[in-house]
C-alpha cells in the first residue's frame, strides 16, 4: 500500500519508524521531513487513510543508521538537498568521520569554515549539525524487528537481506556479508520468513542482476528485479501469471507471437500488434509497457507520453521505464511535469547523464537558476562530452546569482581537481590566490597555466604585479599556448616592466627588503636582464645562510617564511627543498616532507641520510611504491651497514601487506594502472611472491572483465587494458589480440605484428592472423618509402 508510505527504509530501525507513521502513531516533525519524505510527496499525503496489507516485506539492507535527534533520515535524500556540500568527496568523507557520536565535538567548528555550508539556510545548518550516523548491532536489528512482529504478527511479514555481492576482486564485502548473517539469525530468533536474494542473483550471474555489469554493487537491474518477482510470487504470493489475453473476436493476444515478431525484425508489425491489444485491453500495465517501450525505440515520443499518460498507466508505467517516460514527457514540452519526475527519480537513487540533461533543460526553461545550477554540476561529476559545456554554464549561472566569493572558489577546485588546466577554473584560483597573497598556492597554480589564452595571461600578470607577485607576472608573459598571435605583445609587455622591476629590485635591496627586492630582481631576469643576476646570486645565499640558521635554533616557522618567499619568486637556494621536507617531517606533515625531500633527491647526488629519511616520509604518508624504491636503494648503497639494511628489509616486509591493501583499494576506485604498478614494485620484495600470484590473478580477471564490456570506440582503453594485462598473462589471447587490433586502428603497425606473432600460438586458426601481420609490413613498407 503506498497511502502514507513516506519513501526509502535501509535499517531496521527506519522500518519500525516508517510502520508507526503509516498508523499514524508516529509524526515526523516538519524541520527533517526534506531528508525523510521521498521528494514530490504531496504535503497531505500523510491524511490519506492507511489500509492494511495482507504481507509486510521488510528489507534490511544497512546497519548504518543516520538520526536527527530519534528521528531516522535517508541519506540519499540529505544527499539530494545538499549537493553543494556533499559534491566534494574529501568533505563527505571527513563529515561522516565527524558526524559520528564519538568524533562530533569537533564538527560544528569545521563546519562553520565550509562555504557551502554557511550559505545554506539556518534551518539547513542545523540538520547537518544534528545529524549521528551509528552502526546497528544485531541486538539492534533483533529489537526493531521484534517490534515490527509486535505490531503486525509474524504471519503477515516476511523480511529480507540485500545480495552477498562481489567486489571486482572477487571478494565480499564484510560488514554487507556480517549484516546479512545478523538478519538472518535475528529471522531464525524471532521465527520469521527471511528472503537472501544471493541464490537468485548468482543464478541469473552478477554481470547481469547488478548495475553496470555487476560493479554497481547495490542497485539491481531490471531482468534481477522481474526474477525477484517471479521468486517472490512462486513462493509467496501465488499471483496467476498473464499469458494470453482474448481481443474479443475470437483472437488473442500472445506473447510468443510477439517475440517471433520482434525476433524477425518485424518491429513495426509488433507495435501494430501490441496496438491492437492495449486498444482492447488499456488498463493492462503490462502490455502498455511493452508498447511504451517499442514506440520509445521508434522514436515516438509523442505516443510515449501518451502511453505513459493514459488512464490506468499510472505510477507502474512510469517506473518502468523512466527514461523514456522522462524523456517523451519533455519532447511534448510538458517541462513541469518532466521536472518533477526527474526529481522523484533522483529521490529513489535512479541517476543517469540522461535524467540529469533533460532536468537541466526543463528547469532552464522555467527559468529555475538555482535547479539549473545543481543539475549542471551533477552533470560536471559524469564527465564526458557535458562536462566541459557544464564547468562553463556552473560559473555563468553563479556569475548571474551574485554567488558569495568562496562559494565560486569551491566550484573552481572541484573542476581543477579534474580537469588541471580549464581556463575557467585557473582564473578564479589565481584571482583568489592573489588577493589572499597564497604564494605557495600561485607557484602550485603555475604548472598548469602554460596553455592559458594570450588575454587571460595578460589579466592575471597585471593582477600579479600590482598585488607584489612580479616574478609570476614576468614567468606568466614569459610563456603561452598562442605563441605566433602573442608574442609580439607579451614581449613588449615584459620589455615594458623590465627596468621598473630592477628599479625596485635595487631600492628594495638598499632597504633591506630582502623579500620584496627576490620579487623584482627576479621578474628583471625573467624578462631578459642578465646586470641583476649578481643581485640575485647574493640574496639567494642570504637566504641559505638564514635558513640554515633558523632550522639550527628550530625555528621551524620561519625555515617554512624563507621557503615561500624564494618559490614564490621562483628563485632557488642550495638545499631548499631539503630544509623544507625535514621541517615538514618534525612538525609531522609527512605528505609535504615527502613532497619536498622527493625534489632534493632527484636533482643531488645519492646521499643516503636524505634518501633514507624520504623513505620514512613516504612510507608514513602512504606513498608505498616510492618508500619501496627509497628503501632498496638505501638497503643497496648501505656499503655494509648491517643496521641499515636490517631497517630497510624490515619495513620492505612491513611494506608488502599495506601495498597490497593499498593496491585492492585502489582497483575498487577503478585506479587499475597505478595498482598494477605498485604491485610490479612490490615483486621486487623479497618474500612477496607466494602472495602476489593471488593478487595478479585477482587484477588479471578484472582486466578481462574490462577489456570484455569495451565498446568498438575505446581504441586506446582497449590498447592500454591489452598491454597490461598481457604483462600479467602472456598466455591470454584475448589481451594480445586486444592489443593487436587497437594498435592497427591506432596507426601502430609495428606494435601490431609484435603482438599478432604473440596470438599466433594461441589460436587455433593462424590464416586471419598471417593476413593481418601482413597487412601490417605493406603499411610499414608505404610509410616508410
Amino acid at each position: 500500500m503506498k497511502a502514507r508510505n513516506y519513501g526509502f527504509t535501509h535499517t531496521a530501525y527506519e522500518a519500525v519508524q516508517q510502520l508507526r507513521f503509516m498508523r499514524g502513531v508516529l509524526d515526523v516533525p516538519e524541520a527533517v521531513r526534506a531528508v525523510i519524505f521521498r521528494h514530490g510527496t504531496q504535503t497531505d499525503f500523510a491524511d490519506e487513510t492507511f489500509i492494511e496489507p495482507d504481507l509486510y516485506f521488510v528489507e534490511v539492507s544497512s546497519a548504518k543508521l543516520i538520526r536527527v535527534g530519534e528521528d531516522a533520515i535517508q541519506i540519499n535524500y540529505l544527499y539530494a538537498r545538499y549537493p553543494d556540500f556533499f559534491a566534494d568527496h574529501d568533505r563527505k568523507v571527513k563529515y561522516w568521520d565527524l558526524a559520528s557520536p564519538s568524533n562530533a565535538a569537533g564538527l560544528d567548528q569545521w563546519l562553520e569554515q565550509q562555504p557551502s555550508f554557511v550559505a545554506l539556510a539556518e534551518c539547513d545548518r542545523e540538520i547537518l549539525r544534528n545529524a549521528r550516523v551509528t552502526v546497528e548491532s544485531a541486538q539492534n536489528v533483533v529489537d526493531s524487528l521484534s517490534q515490527f512482529v509486535d505490531m503486525v504478527g509474524r504471519d503477515r511479514m516476511i523480511v529480507t537481506t540485500h545480495v552477498n555481492a562481489r567486489s571486482q576482486l572477487g571478494s565480499t564485502l564484510p560488514r554487507r556479508e556480517q549484516l546479512i548473517a545478523d538478519v538472518e539469525a535475528a529471522c531464525e530468533q524471532l521465527d520469521l520468513r527471511c528472503y537472501n536474494p544471493t541464490a537468485l542473483m548468482n543464478q541469473l550471474g552478477q554481470h547481469k542482476a547488478l548495475k553496470d555489469q555487476g560493479r554497481d554493487l547495490t542497485h539491481f537491474t531490471d531482468s534481477f528485479s522481474d526474477a525477484l518477482f517471479r521468486d517472490w510470487n512462486a513462493h509467496y504470493f501465488a499471483v496467476p501469471a498473464f499469458a494470453v489475453a482474448d481481443f474479443g473476436d475470437g483472437s488473442i493476444f500472445d506473447p510468443a507471437r510477439l517475440d517471433e515478431l520482434l525476433k524477425k525484425g518485424a518491429r513495426q508489425q509488433a507495435v501494430e500488434y501490441l496496438r491492437d491489444a492495449v486498444e482492447v485491453y488499456p488498463a493492462n500495465a503490462r502490455l502498455q509497457r511493452q508498447l511504451a517501450k517499442l514506440e520509445f525505440e521508434q522514436g515516438s515520443l509523442d505516443k510515449v507520453a501518451a502511453i505513459f499518460g493514459a488512464t490506468g498507466a499510472g505510477e507502474q508505467l512510469a517506473q518502468s521505464d523512466p527514461e523514456a517516460f522522462l524523456l517523451a514527457t519533455f519532447a511534448v514540452g510538458d517541462h513541469v511535469r518532466a521536472l518533477e519526475y526527474g526529481e522523484g527519480l533522483l529521490a529513489d537513487e535512479l541517476e543517469s547523464p540522461t535524467i540529469y540533461a533533460v532536468m537541466v533543460q526543463c528547469a532552464e526553461a522555467l527559468e529555475l537558476e538555482d535547479k539549473a545550477l545543481g543539475y549542471w554540476k551533477k552533470l560536471f561529476f559524469f564527465g564526458g562530452e557535458q562536462a566541459g559545456k557544464a564547468v562553463s554554464k556552473v560559473f555563468a549561472l553563479l556569475d548571474a546569482t551574485g554567488a558569495d566569493r568562496q562559494v565560486v572558489r569551491e566550484w573552481a577546485e572541484l573542476v581543477h581537481e579534474r580537469y588541471p588546466e580549464q581556463e575557467g577554473a585557473l582564473l578564479v584560483l589565481w584571482q583568489n590566490a592573489i588577493a589572499d597573497k597564497a604564494s605557495a598556492k600561485l607557484v602550485a597554480l603555475r604548472k598548469h597555466s602554460r596553455n592559458l589564452s594570450g588575454e587571460s595571461m595578460r589579466v592575471l600578470a597585471e593582477a600579479c604585479d600590482e598585488a607584489g607577485f612580479e616574478a609570476l607576472a614576468a614567468d606568466l608573459m614569459s610563456g603561452g599556448a598562442d605563441e605566433t598571435a602573442a608574442s609580439g605583445k607579451r614581449h613588449s609587455w615584459l620589455a615594458a616592466h623590465r627596468d621598473g622591476w630592477r628599479r625596485r629590485g635595487l631600492a628594495a635591496l638598499e632597504k633591506g627588503d630582502k623579500p620584496h627586492s627576490l620579487q623584482c630582481l627576479r621578474a628583471a631576469e625573467i624578462a631578459g636582464d642578465r646586470t641583476v643576476r649578481s643581485h640575485l646570486a647574493k640574496l639567494e645565499e642570504a637566504y641559505l645562510v638564514d635558513a640554515r640558521a633558523a632550522y639550527k635554533e628550530r625555528d621551524l616557522d620561519r625555515v617554512l617564511g624563507l621557503f615561500d618567499e624564494a618559490d614564490g619568486s621562483l628563485v632557488s637556494f642550495y638545499q631548499m627543498d631539503l630544509l623544507a621536507g625535514r621541517t615538514h617531517y618534525i612538525l609531522g606533515d609527512f605528505e609535504k616532507a615527502t613532497d619536498h625531500l622527493h625534489v632534493e633527491v632527484e636533482k643531488s647526488e645519492f646521499d643516503i641520510r636524505i634518501s633514507r629519511q624520504l623513505a620514512r616520509a613516504a612510507f608514513r604518508a602512504g606513498r608505498y611504491g616510492l618508500a619501496i624504491d627509497q628503501f632498496m636503494l638505501v638497503s643497496d648503497r648501505a656499503d655494509g651497514d648491517e643496521e641499515i639494511v636490517a631497517d630497510c628489509n624490515d619495513k620492505l616486509q612491513r611494506l608488502v601487506a599495506r601495498s597490497i591493501r593499498h593496491a585492492r583499494d585502489m582497483i575498487d576506485r577503478d585506479r587499475v594502472a597505478e595498482a598494477q604498478e605498485l604491485l610490479v614494485k612490490v615483486a621486487r620484495i623479497d618474500g612477496s611472491a607466494a602472495r602476489l600470484e593471488k593478487e595478479y590473478g585477482r587484477l588479471a580477471s578484472i582486466l578481462r572483465r574490462k577489456i570484455k564490456t569495451l565498446s568498438a570506440s575505446q581504441v586506446e582503453e582497449r590498447f592500454d587494458l591489452g598491454k597490461r594485462l598481457f604483462a600479467l598473462d602472456p598466455d591470454s589471447a584475448l589481451a594480445a589480440k586486444a592489443v593487436a587490433d587497437a594498435a592497427i586502428r591506432l596507426g601502430l603497425y609495428a606494435e601490431a605484428i609484435e603482438y599478432f606473432e604473440a596470438l599466433r600460438p594461441l589460436a587455433g586458426n593462424t590464416r586471419q592472423i598471417d593476413r593481418q601481420i601482413e597487412m601490417c609490413r605493406s603499411r610499414l613498407m608505404q610509410a616508410a618509402a
